[in-house]
């Protein structure tokens, strides 16, 4: 019989529980490390975020302080010095060094002995450092149109559109409450005499009782025709003929009175000629009847 093996421990195998433990363990010990590196990475991502964004909020900041403090020295009054003012308006004259005809021929000589290719680079003129202009000259002087764009040159520009603005508005808001106040004043005249004039006319000619006048004389021309003398007779008609002439004269002061392009008062003017003609046309009806009514 061969003789049996002995195992020993160190290759002895597992049991199953205890394999699926120590797998599940360095599962979730993996899974921990990443989860680790993940927060760490989302922390380290936001940290730049916010210094970005505090970065850009500073920016923000100083450019606002920057345009404000460029704005407040625009407002406040350049003060300066009259010598400072004389040295800026006083242009010094450009002097021309003296040359004799000695180094003329000299330097022309040289220029002659060189290359053509020295000869042909053109030399550079100086440039020449003017001084700034005075207020005075700045007004003399045409503007030259430049398409350097500058916030000095814009916040300038602006100020002064505003302040044409709001002398614009100024005179034309002058203008506005003059004519405001001339034709608030015109209708009010137009008003009162038109008041005046309606109160003259009610208090003369009450509807009702000019209405019950008229049922009465229709109703007496009905019963009696010989009441028609009332109407067409030349005595018997003069209260009808005063009462038509006094309407006719309402009418012709009504006319006189403009409106002067005011809907009230051409509104009111209207209610009182309609109102008018109406007391006439009753005396027209009451003429054709008492016309029919003749033998």
């Amino acid at each position: 019989m061969s003789p049996k093996r002995s195992m020993s421990p160190s290759k002895s195998k597992l049991s199953k529980p205890t394999r699926l433990r120590s797998l599940f363990d360095g599962y979730d010990e993996a899974e921990a490390r990443q989860l680790k590196r993940l927060q760490k990475r989302q922390t380290a991502q936001r940290l730049q975020q916010l210094l970005a964004e505090q970065q850009r909020q500073q920016i923000e900041k100083q450019q606002f302080n920057e345009l404000l403090a460029r704005i407040e020295r625009q407002k406040k009054p350049k003060s300066r010095d009259s010598s400072d003012q004389i040295a800026a308006t006083t242009r010094p004259k450009s002097r021309v060094p003296k040359t004799n005809t000695l180094q003329l021929s000299s330097t022309r000589s040289l220029a002659l002995s060189r290359p053509n290719s020295v000869n042909k680079s053109p030399k550079k003129s100086p440039q020449k450092q003017l001084l700034p202009l005075s207020n005075k000259q700045q007004a003399a002087s045409p503007r030259r149109k430049s398409s350097f764009f500058s916030l000095n040159n814009f916040g300038s520009s602006a100020q002064d559109f505003e302040d044409a603005m709001d002398e614009d508005f100024k005179n034309h808001h002058e203008a506005f409450n003059s004519m405001f106040e001339a034709s608030s004043n015109e209708m009010d005249m137009h008003l009162k005499e038109l008041n005046s004039l309606a109160e003259s006319f009610h208090s003369e000619f009450f509807r009702d009782n000019w209405t019950s006048t008229l049922r009465s004389i229709s109703r007496s021309l009905e019963v009696n025709p010989s009441t028609r003398k009332l109407v067409l007779g030349a005595k018997g008609n003069k209260p009808l003929l005063e009462t038509e002439e006094k309407l006719t004269s309402f009418l012709l002061k009504l006319d006189s009175i403009e409106s002067g392009g005011i809907p009230v008062v051409r509104e009111q003017r209207k209610k009182l000629v309609n109102e008018v003609q109406s007391f006439l046309d009753d005396i027209e009806d009451l003429k054709k009847r008492a016309m029919a009514l003749r033998i």
